[in-house]
């Protein structure tokens, strides 16, 4: 596989839908700032690195962070929606279809930007990070052998 942007996306899109979410983030979750926007509402954002280097086969790091916004006065909804998201995500392995997870996924932090503006409005953001691993799934086919290129050369005698 190329990527596993996608893949992660849909899955963890998947996961954020869960009812008790849902009830105090009722604008719901997306994937970038809609045009027309509810609060409380929250989008992600998934990264990927590449973990890999010891054999073949991708081993990507994933990234995710999540934004909540609220125009609640003070923090206290944005803080129950990051509660309920992190208990959501924290120590589960996300479904992340042609990938096997390489661990469950871990909340490293949370951040509250208490002075934010989102479409002339004034907002409490809430950002939280996680991190996990995927190893690519094995689809039976041998992995290429490289050969050292530098037993590859004219100097070498047949």
């Amino acid at each position: 596989m190329y990527s596993a942007l996608q893949p992660v996306s849909a899955a963890l899109f998947g996961v954020l839908q869960d009812p008790g979410i849902l009830a105090v983030l009722t604008g719901g979750w997306f994937d970038d700032v809609p045009a027309t926007f509810t609060f409380p509402f929250g989008i992600y954002e998934v990264e990927e690195r590449d973990a890999g280097g010891l054999g073949p086969g991708a081993f990507p790091e994933i990234i995710i962070r999540t934004h909540i916004y609220s125009q609640y006065g003070g923090n206290a909804q944005a803080q129950e929606a990051n509660r309920l998201t992190i208990k959501q995500l924290r120590d589960q392995a996300l479904p992340v279809t042609g990938y096997n997870n390489a661990g469950l996924i871990f909340w490293e932090s949370s951040i509250p930007l208490p002075e934010e503006e989102l479409g002339g409005l004034k907002v409490h953001e809430l950002v939280s990070t996680f991190r996990f691993y995927l190893d690519e799934e094995d689809t039976g086919e041998a992995p290429s052998v490289q050969t050292n290129w530098i037993d590859q050369g004219p100097w070498i005698e047949s």
